[in-house]
């Protein structure tokens, strides 16, 4: 039996990308991203925003975990934890969420059995410019 292995991307503090961005497996931002982040398609990959981590545009992934600050939507469609420091201003929309107490969210908490990815102009060119 061969082992899986799991490729981890962290975006260390003192570090800002300026752009969408697209993986696979688990992503640990503990900066800034100014752009949308997006868990490529067939993926169970993990979007963790670390405290003191940022993201300011929306987020696509199947687990979320949160417990710096987003501002902007949040699409999780398997799992989202908002810790005890996350500061979210944008609509969560999920399936299975955990909020601990002290995290904060100024924006609507939507439930849908299955989470379907936005088709906003924003999320969606991370799409095209993959083509």
């Amino acid at each position: 039996m061969g082992l899986k292995t799991t490729n981890n991307t962290l975006i260390s503090k003192e570090t800002t990308i300026t752009g969408d961005l697209e993986f696979s497996d688990a992503l640990h931002i503990e900066g800034v991203i100014q752009g949308n982040v997006r868990v490529k398609a067939k993926s169970q990959g993990t979007i963790h925003v670390a405290e003191g981590g940022k993201v300011v545009g929306d987020i696509v992934g199947p687990n979320v975990v949160v417990n710096g600050t987003v501002e902007g939507n949040i699409y999780a469609t398997a799992h989202i934890e908002l810790a005890s420091k996350a500061r979210v201003s944008g609509d969560v929309h999920y399936s299975f969420i955990e909020m601990v107490k002290g995290a904060q969210l100024s924006g609507q908490m939507i439930y849908t059995k299955e989470v379907k990815e936005p088709t906003s102009a924003k999320v969606i060119s991370l799409e095209k410019e993959a083509e």
